[in-house]
C-alpha cells in the first residue's frame, strides 16, 4: 500500500475519532449538544463557526445512530453547551 502524501496524512477516520469523543455522553447530553450545535451552525455568520459546528453535528449524529436513537426535535440554543 502506497503511503499518503504529507498533506493528507492523518486525515483518515477523523469522523470516527470525533464520534468516539461522544461515547461517554448520556443520551440526554447528546440530544442537548446536537440541538445546540445545529442551532449554532444555522445561526453562525462566520464560515469557520458554521463549519466546525457542522462537523460536531455529524459526529454526534453518528454516535446517536450507533446507539439507535434519533434527534428528538428540541430547539437548541445558539452557543449553547457543546457547541463550538
Amino acid at each position: 500500500m502506497k503511503p499518503l502524501p504529507a498533506h493528507k496524512a492523518g486525515t483518515q477516520n477523523k469522523t470516527k475519532m470525533q464520534t468516539r469523543k461522544y461515547e461517554n455522553r448520556t443520551n440526554e447530553e447528546l440530544q442537548i449538544e446536537y440541538a445546540n450545535c445545529l442551532a449554532t451552525r444555522m445561526g453562525a455568520l462566520g464560515h469557520g463557526k458554521a463549519h466546525y459546528n457542522g462537523l460536531r453535528v455529524i459526529a454526534i449524529r453518528e454516535e446517536m445512530t450507533l446507539r439507535g436513537i434519533k434527534p428528538d426535535g428540541r430547539k437548541g440554543t445558539f452557543n449553547g453547551e457543546g457547541s463550538y
